[in-house]
């Protein structure tokens, strides 16, 4: 998966710098579920985890009656 630059400033400006650790042209992003690994790629970040592996967990959708 790959976002533009400004989408993932965006998304790191959500997460505690306490869990992002930044290197040149790479970013960790440490989660419960375990790090995950962002690379420079041209204009974009990308990373090999899958979405389910971003920083935000949902819950299920309630129904309302």
């Amino acid at each position: 998966m790959c976002l533009t630059a400004q989408s993932f400033g965006m998304l790191l400006s959500l997460i505690s710098l306490n869990n992002v650790t930044v290197g040149d042209g790479h970013v960790v992003v440490h989660l419960p579920d375990g790090d995950v690994h962002w690379l420079a790629m041209g204009p974009e970040w990308c990373t090999a985890s899958g979405a389910a592996h971003l920083a935000f967990r949902l819950d299920p959708p309630k129904s309302v009656i």
